[in-house]
């Protein structure tokens, strides 16, 4: 039998192209569930607002002195933005959470969280089974589950924490609420709420956020424009706690909270502190520290050997200093005075503080000057005095008034505090709020 070699070269041809011309160059890629798109598919029922209305109420069952239950059977969906995060060390087994009425705490058995609950997430929260606790100090509603001994909520074992929290989306930029320092006592609402503060800056510079060497928290105060203060408040575990404040003004964002009756602020890291402007004031000292000599102020007793002191009462914590021991006067000349203050490129600066005082005995009296080294005995430079409106006496405090010091634009300025008293005389004087600004 003869084969066509022509014929069968085509056939065989025809059905290489067929067979591929069937195959996928490219596969389709499997898909891969976004962790970001997860819906619990829940239905939320309950605003943060609401919780706190049922809880003062009473509507839920009492377990233990404030911490009450979420009565099984109401199957409760809270829908809420996380706006902390544990990821430096500033927030610790716990997720701040907020919606659009109020704020609220998730306290839970676990670090790292902000792996799978970060900042700017939405997340829906089956109540049912857990407990709720107003804490009466911070003014702030936590949930947990499980109780200490006595009173306090317990925290829920990371372990369970997906049984009743989950992901609804992925992280997204959260707005804060603005707020002035002066309008915070007039909020309590926004406590545990993200808010950011404009024109601020640190009181005190030249320190770290915290003790990060001996795992020591610390307060440090923010300051406006009117020099209204604000606590920032920093765990010595942060992981920026050895940083340097910044030593210039600008705006701050955080959590807002309070501890009995200070209000604070907690950073989640350092990039929620944006200071690029100048500081507004040249010079302040208001004593809050408790140290008399803090941010370069020195003491000279010029003769006999009464000194400055730190007074705290009434409310007040200020400079102090008189030559009354309790029986006798002594004589003396003490000065205080404060670091080198740059005028040069200021445009009108005006120095003011407050003072008083009680008893018979000289005038406490202020002076300025260019010239003095900032060690020596004061005696080696030139001071002139300036006037101020002196307290009416029996320590009622007065305003010096905004004292015009333009005619001393240049780089080494030193203000000083006088205290003279004799053997036979002398007043007690208090000064605080010491402010060189610009006028406003």
């Amino acid at each position: 039998m003869k084969i066509n070699f022509k014929f069968l070269t085509a056939i065989i041809f025809i059905m290489t192209i067929v067979a591929t011309s069937c195959i996928k160059k490219e596969f389709d890629e499997p898909e891969i569930p976004n962790p970001c798109d997860a819906n619990p598919g829940l239905n939320p029922n309950i605003t943060i607002e609401k919780i706190l209305e049922l809880y003062n109420l009473d509507t839920f069952d009492i377990l233990l002195g404030n911490v009450k239950t979420f009565p099984p059977e109401q199957n409760y969906v809270l829908e809420a933005t996380v706006i902390s995060s544990d990821k430096e060390g500033n927030f610790y087994k716990e997720i701040y959470l907020q919606d659009n009425t109020d704020a609220l705490i998730i306290s839970v058995d676990g670090t790292s969280l902000y792996n799978d609950y970060d900042v700017g997430q939405t997340v829906q929260i089956k109540l049912s089974g857990l407990n709720v606790e107003l804490d009466d100090r911070t003014n702030s509603l936590v949930i947990g589950m499980g109780l200490f001994e006595g009173a306090s909520l317990g925290r829920i074992p990371v372990s369970l924490i997906d049984k009743y929290m989950f992901r609804k989306s992925c992280p997204k930029d959260i707005e804060p609420i603005e707020i002035a320092i002066p309008d915070i006592p007039l909020n309590d609402s926004l406590f545990g709420r993200l808010v950011r503060i404009n024109e601020v800056q640190f009181a005190l510079t030249g320190f770290t956020y915290a003790d990060g060497v001996n795992q020591i928290t610390v307060n440090l105060n923010l300051e406006d424009t009117a020099f209204n203060t604000l606590i920032l408040r920093t765990s010595g575990y942060a992981g920026f706690a050895n940083s340097v404040v910044p030593d210039k003004s600008g705006y701050i964002i955080g959590v807002l909270s309070k501890y009995d009756d200070d209000y604070q602020l907690y950073i989640r890291d350092t990039n929620d502190v944006v200071f690029n402007n100048k500081r507004f004031g040249i010079l302040y000292k208001n004593f809050e520290d408790g140290s008399l000599l803090s941010g370069g102020w020195t003491e000279k007793q010029v003769s006999g050997n009464i000194g400055w002191e730190i007074y705290s009462g009434g409310g007040v914590v200020c400079g102090s200093i008189s030559n009354y021991d309790g029986n006798n006067n002594s004589a003396c000349e003490t000065w205080l005075i404060s670091p080198v203050v740059d005028l040069s490129e200021t445009v009108a600066p005006i120095l003011s503080f407050s003072n008083a005082y009680s008893y018979t005995g000289p005038v406490l009296q202020t002076y300025i000057s260019t010239d003095y080294d900032g060690s020596s005995d004061p005696s080696t430079a030139t001071w002139t005095q300036l006037n101020f409106t002196l307290s009416s006496g029996y320590f009622a405090w007065a305003s010096s008034g905004f004292i015009d010091i333009s005619a001393y634009k240049q780089s080494n300025v030193h203000i000083a505090y006088v205290y003279t008293g004799t053997s036979s005389s002398g007043s007690t004087w208090e000064v605080d709020d010491i402010i060189i600004k610009e006028t406003n």
